[in-house]
């Protein structure tokens, strides 16, 4: 197990930080492909340490060009297998590792960036996720939606009705002369006092 974890590492570690243009340098296909076995390891530590540096491999090599809707190089191409992976592993792990594969999916390989505004950030972010549901044979689309886009589409669906019900609270007190500020105190009549 130690061993499998730190070849794991090792290998992704050197392809990410010694051949940003060239990944196939350190990491062959043969190689690429026992990687890419090791997300259904039986043992949870290598099974999460694969999916973790598989995902960081493909955001450091392929993420920025995706980002800024970019062609992808030729050489870059020996990855794309990672995404599908991920994907098709969905319905053989369990429940642990599917959440696991979910935030490796959204801290790795669609990232995050802070240096410019919200509306720049979610059209990148867009076109990773676009790039790679290309990337998926139908069944796997499929599956992709089901997990990442059904299931948070019911999450935000109850907490769109959540701030809809509370404003319409707020509507209903303000109708009765009743005023909720920004600081949560309610108003009646000129006199505060707190919720």
């Amino acid at each position: 197990e130690k061993v499998r974890l730190e070849i794991i590492k090792q290998v992704c570690t050197a392809s990410i930080q010694s051949s940003s243009h060239n990944p196939t340098t350190i990491i062959s296909k043969e190689l690429q492909q026992k990687l890419l076995m090791r997300m259904l390891d039986k043992k949870q530590s290598v099974r999460f340490c694969a999916i973790e540096y598989c995902s960081k491999l493909f955001g450091q090599h392929l993420r920025s060009f995706w980002r800024n809707n970019e062609p992808l190089p030729k050489e870059m191409r020996s990855l794309l297998p990672i995404p599908k992976r991920l994907i098709i592993i969905l319905n053989s792990v369990d429940f642990n590792t599917k959440i696991f594969v979910e935030k490796m999916f959204n801290q790795n390989m669609i990232g995050y960036q802070t240096n410019h505004d919200i509306e720049t950030e979610i059209d990148q972010r867009l076109n990773v996720t676009l790039g790679i549901i290309a990337l998926l044979p139908e069944e796997s689309k499929k599956q992709f939606q089901k997990f990442f886009m059904s299931q948070k589409y019911q999450l935000h669906s109850l907490i769109n009705k959540i701030i809809t019900t509370y404003n319409n609270l707020r509507m209903a007190k303000s109708n009765k002369n009743i005023e909720i500020d920004d600081d949560g105190d309610i108003d009646i009549d000129g006199d505060d006092e707190k919720k």
